[in-house]
């Protein structure tokens, strides 16, 4: 999902908690990146330019798999 949502960084994350939620997980919870910030920068963000500059989805895999729960 990560690859994906990296390629796809223009929407907004919650075309992808429909992509969870579809196959049997909760919406991804972002609110532990959002507080893991440097500086002004969260780690959503840096995740974001990091796909963005290099083509590097490392921290978005990362941040996705933190954030995936198993509904019900």
């Amino acid at each position: 999902m990560a690859h994906y949502q990296c390629e796809l960084i223009a929407p907004h994350p919650s075309v992808f908690d429909l992509i969870a939620i579809y196959n049997g997980y909760g919406p991804i919870d972002y609110s532990q990146t959002l507080n893991k910030a440097e500086g002004e920068t969260n780690a959503y963000i840096r995740a974001s330019i990091a796909c963005v500059r290099a083509a590097d989805n490392n921290l978005l895999r990362q941040i996705i798999l933190e954030g995936l729960n198993k509904a019900g």
